[in-house]
């Protein structure tokens, strides 16, 4: 631990658990499940709690005498402060009630002192690392594994978390009606369907064919809730190059029907113009793109690491599933698969946010009558099992066609019913988008724009 530095602790709460502790046994019940006795700072506490704990293990009871007599018998009642002293905390707390309140205070402060240590300790580690990837990945698991019990602890009892539980759900139920759980995807007849939104520990799933708007549907969302103000976006990508998709989310931003209206008349010089003018609103956008990585470990040290770096990432999107791949050998496809779904899972309850995984069908697969179904996500090992929701993307329409309808299906939902919604996808804008309203119809252009026609206009060759 550095020099000088006074490590964390909160001496009035801990003395207010103590207190707790000694006047109420079901208080202890609760505070035991979070806090061991080093989790204490001050010596005299670690001993007192230690006795309390050791008595009621024995007799199932607590109270000052009886801790008093646990203390003499271990031989470490001075040391802990004396009989009066045992008095003194019985007195400091105003009321049981809160003894979890004042648990996670203690818990919060023993945890950061924990990482005090393991963060010092670091410094020479790093001096001789010989990789930085490697390095940091280690760092960041041995700084949530030193959490400890306190902050990740995997049991909990319903009458311990029937308190903080109830005070969330009567919050949710007077909010509800004007605000989501989770993230809003800015797609109207989407949002409408998935009522929540998508919550911090949820895996979306989208499976579509190749050309189907999979990407724009990802790149739409990114945009939107950049726009929102709901919080950053990290883009995984294993097949687009960041260039490629900075163009896609340029012209992702522009008004979309100028724009749409300039590509039919092939207005080079309007549509130019509408890219220009859109050149501030892009360098808005809160989306970052991850490009360099394609085994999911790798994958898992670079999420976790933005997400550390940038706290105010509220999304992170994959795109996509089938070109993951891994440091590993499996013997068949399934068992790599489930592999990498595992370590996926675990990068979601890592990073505590939302993550929308793009998954890929082949044109063969899709009966052309029909659609894409749930069915086809099999293939993929757990993936069906593993999403808490799954949306399937399919366009009907024909390959030179520039405005189309796109179906989204939602075959399963959690915490929703199935849907079908009916969507608009702007091919040459990526945008995937409400038929109603259209989320780029805000952007206003000033100023008179002015094009020329140019007839050998070809969108493919085009630079932007």
């Amino acid at each position: 631990m550095a020099e000088g530095v006074k490590p964390p602790a909160n001496i009035e709460a801990e003395k207010a658990v103590l207190g707790a502790c000694l006047l109420n046994v079901q208080a202890l019940v609760r505070v035991k499940e979070m806090l061991k006795s080093q989790d204490f700072y001050y010596r005299p506490h670690q001993l007192v709690y230690s006795a309390i704990c050791g008595v009621h293990d024995s007799t199932g009871a607590v109270d000052e005498v009886l801790v008093y007599s646990q203390l003499y018998l271990l031989g470490t009642l001075e040391e802990a402060g004396g009989g009066t002293y045992l008095g003194e905390l019985t007195g400091a707390v105003p009321t049981s009630a809160n003894a979890e309140h004042y648990a996670a205070l203690v818990r919060d402060a023993a945890v950061l002192r924990r990482q005090m240590v393991l963060l010092s300790s670091r410094v020479v580690v790093a001096s001789q690392a010989g990789s930085a990837r490697e390095f940091v990945s280690e760092t960041l698991d041995l700084v949530a594994d030193n959490a400890g019990h306190g902050l990740f602890n995997g049991v909990g009892h319903v009458s311990a978390l029937a308190g903080e539980y109830g005070a969330g759900f009567r919050d949710w139920v007077s909010s509800r009606h004007t605000a989501r759980q989770g993230l809003e995807l800015g797609i109207i007849e989407l949002d409408r369907h998935i009522p929540n939104g998508l919550e911090k520990d949820m895996l979306a799933v989208v499976g579509a064919r190749s050309g189907d708007g999979k990407t724009s549907f990802l790149l739409s969302i990114a945009v939107n809730v950049s726009l929102s103000g709901q919080g950053s976006v990290l883009i995984v990508s294993l097949e687009t190059r960041r260039e490629r998709l900075m163009r896609r989310i340029h012209r992702n931003v522009c008004p979309h029907q100028a724009f749409l209206n300039a590509h039919a008349d092939r207005n080079t010089q309007l549509r130019d113009d509408l890219l220009t003018a859109s050149l501030d609103r892009l360098g808005k956008m809160h989306i970052a793109i991850e490009d360099s990585r394609s085994d999911v470990e790798d994958i898992k040290y670079a999420v976790q690491g933005h997400c550390v770096r940038h706290p105010e990432t509220c999304l992170v999107g994959i795109d996509y599933f089938q070109r993951i791949g891994t440091k590993k050998r499996f013997s068949s496809s399934r068992e790599k698969f489930d592999y990498i779904l595992g370590v996926i899972d675990e990068i979601k309850r890592a990073v505590n946010r939302p993550i929308i995984l793009l998954s890929q069908f082949t044109k063969g697969e899709i009966n052309e009558k029909y659609g894409p179904n749930i069915g086809m996500l099999k293939e993929t090992g757990r993936l069906e099992n593993d999403a808490d929701v799954v949306m399937l993307l399919w366009n009907k329409s024909e390959s030179g066609s520039h405005d189309t309808e796109l179906r989204c299906d939602i075959p399963k939902q959690r915490d929703g019913p199935r849907a079908r919604v009916m969507l608009r996808f702007i091919k040459p804008m990526y945008l995937v988008c409400s038929p109603t309203k259209p989320r780029n119809d805000a952007l206003e252009i000033q100023g008179k724009l002015v094009g020329t026609e140019v007839e050998d206009y070809d969108d493919g060759e085009a630079p932007f």
